[in-house]
């Protein structure tokens, strides 16, 4: 039996930290909002640029099906705060685990963290310990206790008008 190829998916701040790709073995991707990111930061710019012109790392765009499909994955599982960038990390290691490569996601976001998780990929934290359980979210008000599945954009409650939270509705562990 062949052993899988590994692909290791950078976040933005796995490139401004200068994250060193001799750490992990297999081909590295990000995306190009990443770039983006990554290129208003000084130190980021010249380092992204080098590791792109030298073919360590490799810019690709995930394919709109896998956006949706982890869109749809955060939202099952209360992830509202992830960003435009998060979501296409994590689509381009879900389009990548899906073509057969073993996917490593290095991030320090735990919300990245969670959903690559519940997708079946791993993750590696640079600065933080990372998460240790897979966590189910709901949208709350403190105020008057109704739960939203799809909570206000300004997360007002429209009932009493307090500020929503968000509470671990179900957890389970990744060890």
């Amino acid at each position: 039996m062949s052993e899988r190829r590994r692909a290791v998916v950078l976040d933005t701040p796995a490139l401004i930290a200068g994250y060193s790709m001799l750490a992990e073995a297999g081909v590295h991707y990000t995306t190009p909002s990443v770039l983006e990111e990554a290129r208003m930061k000084p130190f980021g710019k010249a380092w992204v640029e080098a590791s792109v012109r030298s073919g360590k790392l490799s810019v690709k765009k995930p394919d709109r099906r896998f956006v949706e499909e982890v869109v749809g994955k955060a939202e099952e599982l209360g992830e509202e705060g992830l960003s435009e960038t998060d979501v296409e990390v994590l689509a381009l290691s879900l389009q990548l685990a899906r073509s057969g490569f073993e996917v490593t996601v290095v991030s320090d976001d735990y919300s990245v963290q969670n959903v690559a998780a519940s997708l079946g990929m791993g993750f590696k934290p640079l600065t933080t310990r990372g998460i240790r359980e897979l966590i189910r979210w709901v949208v709350y008000c403190p105020g008057c206790k109704k739960t939203f599945r799809e909570p206000p954009e300004d997360m007002i409650c429209p009932v009493c008008g307090t500020h929503l939270k968000r509470r671990a509705v179900e957890k389970f562990s990744l060890r």
